[in-house]
């Protein structure tokens, strides 16, 4: 396992042992309105991807659930993928939900299996590049002629810079934002995000001789306008 992934899988480890889904995987306060925001990232996926009651589909890097288990409500059979095992224990137990631990970049199912894919705020704790192209080719792999794939809070490489300054400067005043590192030290769990441009994915799409590939700004008027503006979405049909 590459040592930035081993590092992810043990800090989402440690995370889950809150028991809390929302602070496992957001590292947020427990006041965050879950039923508000994954009702509205649902909708946003349902209204690409146009879920039915026949469909098979994969959510590659799942957490605790809480986008899968409103998916399970709409499709045939949902199966969920995660690098932490204690994130997916998290998981509401429903009958047509299957979770199993695995990377993304070596997606252990037949080719052709999925009708639909989903892939929500994951691409930026990839290592490299090439790991994120090995995960997206592992993808179209196993995505069905014709299926959707649906790939979300990519973090803008054009705008690197405004995350940084906003995010990581001017958000916290100096004491907290020394604390913060403070605990990002101790726990080894200070972040290097990854950062891509929305034309390597069009590009990568057509290496994968995938149909189309779509890529959408995201226009949730409930978050932060700086979460909308360096964050983009990515929707490709094979």
């Amino acid at each position: 396992m590459n040592p930035k992934v081993k590092k992810i899988k043990d800090m989402f480890d440690r995370s889950a042992l809150k028991a809390n889904r929302m602070e496992a995987v957001h590292y947020c306060s427990k006041t965050a309105d879950e039923v508000l925001i994954y009702d509205e990232i649902f909708q946003q996926i349902d209204h690409l991807l146009s879920f039915t009651k026949d469909d098979m589909v994969l959510e590659v890097g799942s957490g605790s659930g809480l986008l899968l288990e409103r998916i399970a409500r709409k499709v045939k059979t949902v199966f969920g993928t995660d690098i932490s095992a204690n994130l997916l224990n998290l998981t509401p137990a429903m009958d047509n939900i299957v979770l199993k631990q695995m990377e993304a970049q070596n997606i252990d199912f037949p080719p052709e299996t999925f009708d639909k894919i989903v892939c929500a705020g994951v691409f930026q704790y990839f290592p490299n590049k090439e790991y994120a192209l090995k995960s997206l080719q592992e993808m179209v792999r196993v995505c069905k002629p014709g299926g959707k794939i649906w790939i979300g809070s990519i973090f803008n490489a054009y705008l690197k810079d405004v995350y940084v300054r906003h995010f990581q400067n001017k958000n916290l005043s100096f004491p907290k934002r020394l604390l913060t590192l403070l605990r990002g030290w101790l726990k080894n769990e200070k972040l290097d995000y990854l950062f891509l441009y929305p034309y390597e994915f069009t590009e990568w799409a057509k290496i994968l001789n995938c149909r189309s590939c779509y890529v959408l700004l995201q226009t949730s008027q409930k978050t932060d306008i700086y979460q909308r503006m360096f964050r983009f979405e990515v929707f490709i049909i094979k």
